[in-house]
This record gives structure tokens, C-alpha cells and sequence, in this order.
């Protein structure tokens, strides 16, 4: 569990994939990151995991987010894969 401040100095608590995701997220400020990407980010290049497993972490990194009353949100593009929102 890792625990990260909201801009707000709430404390978000975070599993490590969260973290990950949140890390690989906030290194393309206002870019779209592939679904690909942040699957190899969480996993390797060796991995085999279902792509379905990142819009898992999404949900629950979304929802530590809301629960900390971050107003950060991560948004999905079906085709260009997910952006942090400040």
C-alpha cells in the first residue's frame, strides 16, 4: 500500500499497481496513455495478463481518488487509451 497527497493534502492510499498506473499517468500530463502501455507498466514486457485488468485498476484507482476528494479523475478514450484529469 503506498499512500500519495491529493493537490487538496488528502491522503490517497494506493495499491502498488494503483500507484503505477497513477506514476505512468502523471509522466504524460494531458496525454493519452494506451491501455498497452500501462499494462506494460504494471506487469513487464513478459506478461499475461487480459487487457481487462487496467480498466479494473482504472475503476479502483478512480475510487481511491473520489474517496480522498481528489478532483483528479482519469478519463478513457476508447480508442486512445486514458489521460489523468487535475
Amino acid at each position: 500500500m503506498r499512500t500519495v497527497s491529493s493537490r487538496r493534502g488528502h491522503a490517497v492510499k494506493l495499491s502498488g499497481n494503483e500507484f503505477v498506473i497513477l506514476a505512468t499517468l502523471t509522466k504524460s500530463p494531458g496525454r493519452y496513455v494506451s491501455k498497452d502501455d500501462l499494462l506494460v507498466a504494471v506487469a513487464g514486457l513478459d506478461h499475461d495478463l487480459h487487457h481487462s485488468v487496467i480498466d479494473t485498476y482504472i475503476k479502483y484507482l478512480n475510487r481511491s481518488l473520489q474517496e480522498a476528494h481528489s478532483a483528479a479523475t482519469i478519463e478513457k478514450s476508447l480508442h486512445a487509451g486514458f489521460r489523468l484529469c487535475p
